[in-house]
This record gives C-alpha cells, sequence and structure tokens, in this order.
C-alpha cells in the first residue's frame, strides 16, 4: 500500500499486461526483442488472477538445440 497525500493508507493495484524478456550477453543484460502480448481473453484471466492471489510459479519444460552439448539457439516449445 501508499499513502496518500492526507497520511490515508491507500491500497494501489496494478498488474502486467505483457512481458519483456532480457538475455545475459558480452557480460551485459539486452532487451531480447520479443514480446508476449496477451490476446482480450488472457488480459481478462490476469486481471481478474492479480486480485485473487491466483499469481504462481510453476516449473516449465522446453526444448533447446544442444550441440556438442551447448545450448544453441533459444528455447522453444
Amino acid at each position: 500500500g501508499m499513502l496518500d497525500k492526507d497520511g490515508k493508507a491507500r491500497r494501489i493495484a496494478t498488474y502486467c499486461g505483457g512481458g519483456d524478456r532480457f538475455v545475459l550477453a558480452d557480460g551485459a543484460w539486452k532487451d531480447a526483442g520479443d514480446r508476449f502480448v496477451p490476446s482480450a481473453e488472457q488480459r481478462a484471466q490476469i486481471a481478474a488472477g492479480y486480485p485473487a492471489g491466483r499469481v504462481e510459479i510453476r516449473p516449465v519444460e522446453r526444448r533447446q538445440v544442444f550441440v556438442g552439448g551447448v545450448p544453441v539457439g533459444e528455447p522453444f516449445e
């Protein structure tokens, strides 16, 4: 929460409507240039999920190309 100009507590609610992804390259973080842009249905689910406390971190299995045991390129589904 935050305090308003009169010193009264206020609750501020916000949510992210998309996502930016950064990658570490040559010792510096750089914008990966891809964006998650949710559909209208996903935006509604996100908007309902935050105030309901339905925020999770889940393990997600992805596929990635490996050459000689070294990951090449970005993970994909």
